[in-house]
Order: C-alpha cells, then sequence, then structure tokens
C-alpha cells in the first residue's frame, strides 16, 4: 500500500524551529547594537547642531546693536538661538564658570548612554559619549 504523505512530521518542525532561533539568537543583539549606535550618532550629531548655531549666533549677533539689544532695551525680546534637538533626544546646557565654557550633555530617551561636549573650547570640542551604568 502506498503512503500518502501530507504535511511536515515533528522533526522536521523541530529542525526548522532550532534553525529560526539560532537566527534569531545571532540577529536580535546585532540589531539592538545598531540601534544604539543609531541613538549614540544621533546625540553626537546634535551636539555639534548645537556648537554651529550657537558659533552663528555669536557671529552674526555677537557685537554691535543686536547683541546689545536686551541689555539696552530690556522690554526686547532677544533672539532665540536657531537650534532643534531631534526627537528623542534632550539637550542639557551648564556652566560652572562662563569664563571656561558651557558643558552641554545629551540623552537619548530609548538607551542609556549619555554624550557631552564643552561648547567655547578651542580647537572645537570634543564630543565624549559615556555609558550611565560607569
Amino acid at each position: 500500500m502506498p503512503m500518502n504523505r501530507e504535511g511536515f512530521t515533528v522533526v522536521e518542525l523541530l529542525i526548522v524551529l532550532v534553525i529560526i532561533g539560532i537566527l534569531a539568537a545571532v540577529a536580535v543583539p546585532k540589531y539592538d547594537a545598531a540601534r544604539e549606535e543609531a541613538h549614540v550618532s544621533t546625540m553626537q550629531e546634535d551636539l555639534r547642531a548645537l556648537q554651529t548655531a550657537q558659533t552663528r549666533y555669536y557671529e552674526d549677533l555677537g557685537s554691535g546693536l543686536s547683541y546689545w539689544t536686551g541689555e539696552l532695551m530690556p522690554g526686547m525680546p532677544e533672539p532665540a538661538l536657531d537650534f532643534e534637538a531631534s526627537a528623542g533626544v534632550t539637550i542639557v546646557v551648564s556652566s560652572e564658570d562662563a569664563a571656561v565654557g558651557y558643558r552641554a550633555r545629551a540623552s537619548h530617551a530609548e538607551t542609556e548612554r549619555t554624550c557631552s561636549m564643552v561648547l567655547w573650547e578651542a580647537p572645537p570640542a570634543m564630543i565624549r559619549c559615556t555609558d550611565r551604568r560607569r
């Protein structure tokens, strides 16, 4: 009597599941690492854009009447810095000594890593990225 074979055997299905499991075990960590690096790159780009916007602001308004309008006419609004951080990125700017510079620290909502730089350094500031767990 001929054997009528339809479908897959349990062994064949288990082999397929093992192969899918191995592929997932390799692919998921690689995907997570790529996402992490993308978030770090976004923070670095935002810090560079902040430095460029600050330099442009100073070059445009750093001397002459426009820069001093806020002090000469207190009611006049001061021009805003032309900068907006990327989605998910928060940048906090702080200073212990304004003569030395300002520290800008970027964090992303989807990673624990942070990046920071000191603005007004010469040569241009180096961006350092750390891990919050350290």
